[in-house]
């Protein structure tokens, strides 16, 4: 990955294709190795013995996302959040969820909020069939599924 980097032009830009590359790495690398914190920009530089270089991170990112045909996440307050939209690419990271803590408890809090929120949903929407069908109909259907 490093070697790559290296080769930019001259007005010291990298290709399209090697920014793209950064981002699956570095997607991967957090995805992988994050194991709670701050997330920097030394830590995703430092895995390939690079100086951190804020300014350099982000155009990487910010190219490689576009190459993708993915978009940076822009928090409520309109800031562009670089190291969290590569953490959202590769996915929660392991350690994360592994270990007890925070992140799990939010994110089986989530899963569990999401199912019930579902589950209301599939019944409001039975209900609103089942009020339009009238219960004859609907054994019907029930009956032809079934056989």
């Amino acid at each position: 990955m490093a070697g790559s980097l290296r080769s930019r032009d001259a007005a010291g830009r990298v290709s399209g294709l090697v920014a793209a590359r950064f981002v699956f790495w570095a997607a991967e690398h957090i995805r992988a190795n994050f194991s709670g914190g701050s997330l920097t920009w030394d830590f995703i530089f430092g895995a390939i013995d690079w100086l951190e270089d804020q300014g350099f991170g982000r155009k990487l990112t910010a190219r490689g996302l576009e190459w993708w045909g993915r978009e940076i996440r822009v928090s409520d307050a309109g800031i562009r959040m670089f190291l969290y939209s590569l953490m959202a690419e590769g996915g929660i990271p392991e350690a994360l969820l592994s270990n007890p803590g925070l992140y799990r408890d939010v994110i089986g809090w989530y899963l569990r909020k999401s199912q019930h929120r579902l589950q209301s949903e599939l019944e409001s929407s039975f209900l609103a069939v089942s009020f339009r069908m009238g219960p004859s109909r609907i054994a019907r259907q029930i009956i032809h599924q079934v056989s």
